[in-house]
C-alpha cells in the first residue's frame, strides 16, 4: 500500500517515508517552542494546546504529540478560513480564529495559522491552537457553568489577520488586550504561539530547498491517500454491524437533569457512520459542542481501536462519517454556550468506546476518569497584583481487555499535564495540602481501572473566587464484560473543618484565606469478573496501597492478613466460589455502572 501511494505521486518509498517523518518533527518542534515560550499555566504547565502542519487546501498533514481533539478539529477552522481570506494571503500573514460558529472549539482556544509560500505559491500552512487562561467575558478565566450564550464567554475572534505581511495588526491587538483580564499573559502566549509558527514556516521551506517543492507537495497528497487506504483496510477487517450506546453528562450546572449521549454506529464495509441524532437537544448550560469537536472526538476513538499505524491526518478522516443534527448537544446552535464542552467532548469518546466494544471487544478499553476537570481560583496577591490560576487536572483510564488501566495519566482524548506543585506554589498563593490516590477507586475487575486522584488546595491570599467544572459524580466511568465502575468525583470546601460539599460545577464562589478546597477526579472503569483477577495482583495492590484489606476481600474475594498481607487460600476460594456462583461466568454484562 505505500508502494502505491508513492507511485501515484510520483515518489520513492523511501523519500515517502523521509518526508513522512520529517514533517512529524517538525510539528513536534513547533509543539515545544510553544511550551518553552508560553507564559499561562494552562499551556507551559497543563500543556493545553497543540501544534500542526497542514496542506494548502486545509487538510492535516501532520500532527505534534499534544492533543488530539484540537488538532483534528484544525481542518474545520481552516477550511473556512481560506474560504474567506484564500486571495488576499501574503507571505508573513498570520491568521487567528475563536468562533465556535465559524469553525472554532470554544472562546478561549485560539488558532492560529500562518501561510506558508515558496516562490509565491502556496504550498502549506503551519497551525498552532492553545487554551487561553483568560479571553474576557462574565467571570475570571472566561468559562462559567451558568453562561447560557456565547456573549457571556468572552471575545468572538472572527478570522482575521493578526499580522499582515509581517506587520503586527496594532488596532486588532488592542482591542483583544483591553478586553482580557491579563493582557500581558494574552500577548504572551499569541506570540508562542506565532514563533512555532515561523519554525514550521522556516522548517517547511529547508524540506523543500532540500527534496523540491513539487516533492514535498505531492508527498503530502500521497500522505492523505495512504492514511486513508490503511484506515479504509482497519474498518473492513472490523465486523459489520450496528452498535448502540448511551452515556451520560451528570447535569449541564443551569438544570438537573441528566444529559444523554446516544449513539448508533454502524460498520459498514470499509465505513463508520456514528450517528449521534437521538442525542440530547442543546442545553441552556455551556456545555455544548461545535460539530468540529464531534467529528475530532469521533476520529479520535476509532483511531485508538485500529491496529496498523498510520499518518493521523485528514486522509483518515474520509471513511468516517458524524451526524449530529444542528441545535443539538454536539452542534451547537447559535448563540449557545460552549466553554465547558469538554466534558461532553470526553463522553462522546466514552460512548465510542462503549460502541466499539461491543465490535472489539479484545480492544475494548472501559470508560477513564471521564475527562478532565477544570479548578479556577482568583484573586489578588501579597502585593495586591491580580492573580488567576487555572488548570486541568487528569487522571485515569480505564482498564484494557488486556491490561489495568493507567493512573495518574490523562486520557487519549486530552493528552495534558497536571500542573506541578512546585509551579502551583511558587507562583500562585497557594498551598498544595494534598495530591495523591484514593485506594479503592480504581473499577474493579479481571484488570483494574485507573485510580482516582485527589488535590486538595489551600486558598492563601485575602479572598477571591473559586470555579470547578467536575462531572462522573452521578454517572460512574463504567466498566466493562463484568468489570464495576471506577470511583465517581467529588468536591468539598473546607474538608477537616466545616466539610461542606460542593456542587458538580461550581460557579464563582467566594473563598477566603485558609479555606481548603477538595476535589476528587473519578477513576476508571474495571473490565471482566473480578474474581478473575490474579491474586499476585490483588496483594501487589494492596502493598502499594491501591487497594485496601477490606477492598480486597470485598471486591475480589482475596482474604489477606492486615498485617503480613499474606493470603489466606482457604477463605479466598471460599469467597471467590460464592462470587463465581452469584453470576453466569461465560455471560458478563457488557457495562455495569
Amino acid at each position: 500500500m505505500r508502494r502505491d501511494a508513492t507511485a501515484m505521486a510520483g515518489i520513492d518509498p523511501i523519500t515517502f517515508e523521509v518526508l513522512r517523518t520529517a514533517l512529524d518533527a517538525v510539528a513536534d518542534e513547533m509543539a515545544y517552542t510553544i511550551v518553552r515560550s508560553a507564559r499561562s499555566t494552562m499551556i507551559k504547565d497543563c500543556m493545553d494546546y497543540s501544534a500542526s502542519l497542514c496542506t494548502a487546501q486545509g487538510d492535516l498533514i501532520a500532527q505534534a504529540v499534544n492533543i488530539p481533539v484540537m488538532m483534528c478539529s484544525t481542518p474545520d477552522a481552516l477550511q473556512p478560513t481560506i474560504a474567506k481570506l484564500g486571495p488576499t494571503l501574503a507571505p508573513g500573514d498570520c491568521i487567528i480564529l475563536s468562533d465556535p460558529y465559524e469553525g472554532g472549539s470554544h472562546l478561549p482556544d485560539i488558532f492560529m495559522f500562518v501561510p506558508i509560500f515558496w516562490q509565491e505559491r502556496l504550498v502549506a500552512f503551519a497551525s498552532t491552537c492553545a487554551h487561553h487562561a483568560d479571553v474576557g467575558g462574565m467571570v475570571p478565566g472566561s468559562g462559567s457553568s451558568d453562561a447560557t450564550e456565547i456573549f457571556q464567554e468572552g471575545l468572538r475572534i472572527p478570522s482575521v489577520k493578526l499580522y499582515e505581511r509581517g506587520r503586527p495588526n496594532g488596532a486588532l491587538y488592542e482591542l483583544i488586550l483591553r478586553n482580557v483580564r491579563f493582557p500581558t499573559m494574552l500577548r504572551g502566549d499569541l506570540e508562542a504561539q506565532r514563533a512555532a509558527c515561523l519554525i514550521g514556516e522556516r522548517e517547511v521551506h529547508r524540506l523543500i530547498e532540500r527534496y523540491g517543492v513539487d516533492t514535498v507537495t505531492n508527498g503530502m497528497t500521497a500522505l492523505l491517500d495512504y492514511a486513508e487506504r490503511i484506515v479504509r483496510e482497519e474498518i473492513r477487517a472490523m465486523p459489520d454491524g450496528i452498535y448502540e450506546f448511551t452515556d451520560y453528562v451528570d447535569e449541564d450546572g443551569m438544570d438537573p437533569d441528566p444529559i444523554p449521549i446516544r449513539l448508533r454506529l454502524e460498520i459498514r464495509g470499509d465505513r463508520v457512520i456514528a450517528d449521534f441524532s437521538a442525542s440530547a437537544k442543546q442545553v441552556r448550560g455551556s456545555i455544548n459542542c461545535s460539530l468540529s469537536v464531534t467529528k475530532a472526538s469521533t476520529y479520535t476513538a476509532v483511531k485508538c481501536f485500529c491496529r496498523q499505524p498510520f499518518p493521523p491526518n485528514s486522509g483518515f478522516f474520509r471513511p468516517i462519517e458524524v451526524i449530529a443534527p444542528e441545535g443539538s448537544l454536539l452542534n451547537v446552535a447559535f448563540p449557545g454556550a460552549t466553554f465547558m464542552r469538554g466534558l461532553t467532548i470526553y463522553r462522546i469518546n466514552n460512548v465510542l468506546f462503549g460502541a466499539l466494544a461491543q465490535a472489539l471487544p479484545e480492544r475494548a478499553i472501559a470508560a477513564d476518569e471521564g475527562g478532565t476537570s477544570i479548578v479556577v481560583m482568583e484573586g489578588r496577591d501579597a502585593e495586591r497584583e491580580r492573580f488567576l490560576y487555572m488548570e486541568t487536572i487528569s487522571g485515569a483510564w480505564g482498564a484494557r481487555a488486556g491490561a489495568d488501566g493507567i493512573d495518574c495519566a490523562s486520557n487519549v482524548t486530552g493528552l495534558q499535564s497536571n500542573t506541578p506543585v512546585e509551579v502551583l506554589e511558587t507562583e500562585y498563593p497557594i498551598e498544595m495540602v494534598q495530591y495523591g490516590f484514593v485506594p479503592d477507586s480504581g473499577g474493579p475487575g479481571r484488570y483494574r481501572g485507573g485510580m482516582s486522584l485527589l488535590r486538595e488546595y489551600r486558598f492563601l491570599a485575602e479572598s477571591g473566587t473559586l470555579q470547578i467544572r467536575a462531572d462522573r459524580v452521578r454517572f460512574a466511568p463504567y466498566g466493562l464484560y463484568g468489570g464495576r465502575p471506577g470511583g465517581r468525583s467529588a468536591n468539598w470546601l473546607d474538608p477537616d473543618g466545616a466539610n461542606a460539599r460542593l456542587d458538580s460545577k461550581v460557579k464563582n464562589r467566594p473563598i477566603a484565606r485558609g479555606e481548603v478546597v477538595r476535589h476528587i477526579l473519578a477513576g476508571g472503569g474495571g473490565y471482566g469478573w473480578t474474581f478473575e483477577r490474579d491474586v499476585a495482583a490483588v496483594v501487589e495492590d494492596v502493598r502499594d496501597g491501591k487497594v485496601s484489606v477490606d477492598g480486597a476481600r470485598r471486591d475480589y474475594g482475596v482474604a489477606l492478613d492486615p498485617t503480613t498481607f499474606a493470603v489466606d487460600e482457604r477463605e479466598t476460594a471460599r469467597l471467590r466460589a460464592a462470587m463465581r456462583a452469584a453470576v453466569d461466568p461465560a455471560n458478563p454484562p457488557l457495562f455495569t455502572r
